[in-house]
Parts: structure tokens; sequence; C-alpha cells
């Protein structure tokens, strides 16, 4: 979700993101492309940001400035970041204004650059209990296409994430439930979503040492999960406009401008091709069952190559079949 939300942010300033799952990606994609800036995330499975960043500065290439981002405000963890070769060091979830002005210190942009865009409409914000309203404001003035993104993968990802947090809990393994808790609660606060946030590092500190687990902050936290996963479900679901616009029962023909703006999304990585999923639910549910739910599989999974693919797939079949 922090790609999504990077990615989303820098792109609308005019920026070429290249994503990487981990730090052995990271310092792969160092090591073959030319780029001006990192945003290093701490935490990654296989390899983490601070050996990625010792790995690429000792690369021909790897004096570039390096950001580390992490979901950690703990004392003495910018020193750690920075012994490790670091430059700059920023907390999730990320605020546009502090990635902006981070950016712009480091690659030498006009402060005048990086204004923040203006609301394109004045459309109502949703009251969202459990969320923080100030935060919310700021997404839906500042990044709505990038809050909407994240929704559609907090509600893909995070039912299958709490319950692996229960099941880590009743098998005793504490340093898997504080990893996924740590996740959780950086998805929970880069959504606005401060009282699962809030349930959920008090359950990651009750989780340090070897005592019992606090019964209280378990329950907390699962009751503030299943609340914030119900509202967002809710904010989510197709209403029947949305169905009717996606084109159940009018056929391919008129949905291919549709399909042809989709296609030009993933084939550019953006994440806004998941803002096409409401209407894409509702003509895949009418009219391609079992082509279009492989292809809604891969664009919730942020598989957008594969997406694509898919995408096209889909359309050569429709063809033929017109034919």
């Amino acid at each position: 979700m922090s790609q999504l939300l990077a990615r989303d942010l820098l792109t609308r300033h005019g920026a070429l993101v290249t994503l990487a799952a981990n730090g052995s990606e990271a310092l792969a994609a160092a090591s073959a492309g030319s780029f001006n800036i990192v945003l290093m995330d701490i935490r990654m499975p296989e390899m983490d940001g601070l050996t990625a960043c010792r790995r690429i500065r000792a690369l021909p290439t790897g004096g570039l400035p390096i950001i580390a981002l992490t979901a950690n405000a703990l004392a003495g963890e910018r020193e750690r970041c920075l012994a490790a070769g670091m430059d700059g060091y920023l907390t999730k979830p990320l605020e546009p204004e502090t990635l902006y002005a981070e950016l712009c210190r480091w690659l030498r942009v006009a402060d005048g650059e990086h204004q923040i865009p203006q609301p394109a409409s004045g459309a109502a914000q949703p009251a969202l209990p459990g969320f923080d309203p100030a935060k919310m404001r700021r997404w839906w003035d500042q990044a709505p296409d990038a809050w909407h993104a994240m929704v559609r993968v907090f509600v893909t990802e995070y039912p299958a994430a709490v319950a692996a947090v229960g099941a880590a809990l009743d098998a005793g393994d504490r340093i898997r439930a504080k990893a996924l808790l740590h996740r959780l609660r950086g998805a929970a606060g880069a959504l606005g979503a401060e009282d699962l946030a809030a349930a959920a590092e008090r359950l990651e500190l009750a989780l340090v040492g070897d005592g019992p687990i606090d019964a209280e902050a378990r329950a907390r936290f699962f009751a503030r999960a299943e609340a914030a996963l119900a509202v967002l479900k809710e904010l989510e679901t197709p209403s029947e406009d949305q169905v009717s616009a996606g084109g159940g029962g009018r056929g391919w023909g008129e949905c291919s401008e549709r399909l042809e703006e989709l296609e030009a999304l993933l084939e550019a990585g953006n994440t806004r091709a998941l803002d096409h999923l409401p209407w894409l639910e509702g003509w895949v549910a009418a009219d391609a069952p079992e082509q279009g739910r492989e292809l809604l599989r891969h664009i919730e999974a942020l598989d957008f190559p594969a997406a694509l693919r898919a995408l096209r797939a889909l359309g050569k079949a429709a063809i033929t079949t017109a034919r």
C-alpha cells in the first residue's frame, strides 16, 4: 500500500517510478538502471532495506540519494538508517507534503514546483466511523485516486492478514504476529483508519517479551479490524448505477472504450486501473464471467502485466465471438 501511495503521489508530478517487491529486486534494479533517488522501506522480505542500502552503496552508481521509509518512529531508528548509508528518513504513513519536501531537498527542485494539487471538485467527504477526519480530508483533496486504490488493496488483502494474525497468536508465534501487525498498522495508518492502527500498535507492543498476551488488546484489535473492514467494504460496494455503467447486458461493443482506457493504464503500470474495478465487476458478471474473473484477480493482486495479458486475451475472445 505504501508503493501504491508513493507511485500515485509521484507520477502525478511527472516522475517515472519503478517498484521493487524486496531488497533483492531493489539491488537488481539499481544495478541495471539509472535512477535519481531511491525510497527504501526498512522491513522487506528476502533482503531488508538496511542491507539493500549497503549493497547499493557498493555499486559504481551507488552514490544516489536513498531515503528510508519506516513505520517505526522509535528512538535510534533514524540513527540506524543513517549509519547504514541512507541520506534521509521518512515515517509511514507517508504524508504528501512531507514526501514532496524531502524529494525537493535531495533532487534540488525549487519549492514552488511541488505545489499540492487542489481539489478537482467540491464532492462531499463521507463520514467514516473510526477514521481520522483530517487525514481523510487531505486524501480527498490531494490524492483521491491513491486513497481509493489503497482501499481496494486493503479490502482484498487484509481479511486474510487479520486471520493470519489470529493464527500466529494461537500458535504462540509472536515474531510472525508482530510482523503482520506492523504491516497492518502501517496500512491502516495510511488509510486514516486511526482506531485500527492504534489497536494494532497496542497489540504489537503487548507481544514484546514473554509475558501473557493482553487479552483486552487482542480483543480490541480484532473488533477494530472487523469494524474498519466493514466500513471500507460498504464504501467500495458498487452501486446499481456503477454496475449499470459497467455494461451489464450491453455486450462488448459499448464497453470497448472503457476497456481501451483500462488497457492503457495497465500498460503504463498506473494504479488508477483499480478505479475501473466497480464497473468491470458489473460487466464481468453479466457478459464475461470466466475470462473476466481472471482479469479481476490479477488487477486486485496488482499483477498488472498478467492483467494486461488477460485483458488482451479477453478482447480477442470477444472479437472472435462477435465475428
